[in-house]
């Protein structure tokens, strides 16, 4: 099988006018990364002002990102600052060999300095005002946006090029006033793990599988933003998708509630009348979060779990709950407050205060509002990172399929999976293999 040379492969992001020609050709011969030496030069002038700018709000945003002025940038670029300062003002085109130089400076691939970026309209985000209050964590929010935007364009061109495109399971029939009731969430919860073949009592193993089965794409993306989770996007920009931030400062366990949380925020989308409205809703957000409680942790198996812990004393027994269901040990200590185990008299406070005091007399340190418990481990069985199986497989089949008919290039499908070219071989021979069995 080899693999096809065509430029369909980059009208990904506008099939009718993604690149030049001139670019286009650029793009394919550094996409290859078996070939070591790309023998372009685009010394000449063009009226195409466009891709210049293009080039200039790229290269603008990845060096905030990075945290380097234009000097540092130059410096490390080995080209002159004023060269730098006419490319980032988009005062002429530049040449083919100060665009890499800057790309490899920037430690990105061409492609990230040359995508055009489409801006996305229906991204609703948690905590949005507290990350642009921050400058650094407004560009990093923005180079997230623009990976985003990106990896939809590749996912919904994969969906049209194979005609192969997923219907949401979870459109809800509930008006959007109803969105206030605790009890029509717990309610939603239920209907949508029925309509998602989960047993009432069934842990929820692989939440990113499960959720794109759901008619829902799932991006996992690294960005440092600790107070950034995640978001969803409506369906105006590709989705309906959910986008989970992977940074390893943030938990296993608020990925998962993440995920469940922003799924609720896709149906309220569907069910709404104003899909595009974005702004942050308080009780949007606590309505989510029943929902996503729920949804990973059912009442009734909740119930089930408590009772049956092996250790009936506070710390073990939560952890052993927490251990079940994935979730943080405050979901576990919530739904104890909200199903009155804790007697009269007590509140969501007084829980969370006498569940940290009794951990710190056990482990001798103070827990912090930011830190996640390991669980503990019974039968043999500990919950680790690699167990959560937090893995979202749809766009690699879709761009191995792609490959294995010739519809994109080896190397094509290598840069919209951010996998190297050996490794893309690998894969499509697996998959290949496996078809033809």
């Amino acid at each position: 099988m080899r693999p096809c040379n065509t430029n369909k492969d980059h009208e990904a992001k506008n099939p009718d006018s993604y690149f030049s020609s001139k670019f286009l050709s650029q793009v394919e011969v550094l996409s290859a990364e078996d070939i070591p030496d790309a023998p372009i030069d685009l010394e000449e002038k063009s009226d195409d002002s466009e891709r210049w700018r293009t080039i200039a709000s790229n290269v603008i945003r990845l060096r905030r990102v990075k945290r380097l002025s234009q000097k540092q940038l130059a410096i490390k670029a080995g080209i002159s600052l004023t060269k730098l300062t006419n490319l980032e003002k988009a005062a002429s085109e530049p040449s083919y060999r100060t665009v890499q130089a800057v790309a490899e400076a920037l430690e990105e691939k061409m492609i990230a300095v040359l995508r055009p970026v489409r801006p996305l309209v229906s991204v609703r985000f948690r905590a949005l005002k507290k990350i642009d209050r921050l400058k650094y964590l407004h560009f990093a929010k923005e180079n997230l946006l623009a990976k985003v935007s990106n990896w939809l364009d590749d996912y919904r061109y994969l969906e049209d090029l194979l005609d192969d495109k997923m219907e949401f399971k979870l459109s809800s029939i509930l008006n959007e006033i109803e969105f206030t009731d605790p009890l029509k969430m717990i309610t939603l919860a239920k209907d949508s793990r029925a309509r998602l073949n989960l047993n009432p009592d069934e842990p929820i193993n692989n939440i990113a599988r499960l959720i794109e089965e759901a008619g829902v794409k799932i991006g996992l993306f690294n960005a440092p933003i600790e107070s950034l989770f995640g978001f969803s996007v409506g369906s105006e920009d590709g989705g309906p998708a959910i986008i989970i931030n992977m940074w390893d400062k943030i938990p296993w366990e608020r990925r998962i509630f993440t995920t469940a949380h922003e799924l609720a925020h896709n149906i309220f989308r569907f069910a709404s009348s104003d899909p595009l409205r974005l702004e942050e809703n308080d009780n949007e957000e606590t309505m989510a979060n029943i929902f996503a409680s729920h949804f990973l942790m059912p009442n009734a198996a909740f119930m089930n779990a408590w009772i049956n812990a092996p250790d009936k004393n506070l710390i073990p027994r939560v952890l052993y709950v927490k251990q079940i269901f994935k979730v943080s040990y405050i979901t576990v200590l919530r739904r104890l407050f909200d199903n009155k185990l804790f007697g009269k008299g007590h509140n969501d406070v007084n829980i969370y205060k006498q569940f940290k005091n009794k951990y710190s007399v056990i482990y001798g340190k103070t827990l912090n509002n930011k830190e996640e418990i390991e669980p503990l481990i019974y039968d043999n069985k500990r919950l680790k990172s690699d167990q959560f199986y937090f893995q979202a497989d749809r766009l690699k089949n879709l761009t191995i399929n792609a490959v294995i008919k010739q519809e994109i290039s080896f190397s094509r499908g290598a840069e919209i999976l951010e996998f190297d070219l050996l490794k893309m071989r690998r894969l499509v021979k697996i998959s290949y293999g496996r078809q033809s069995a």
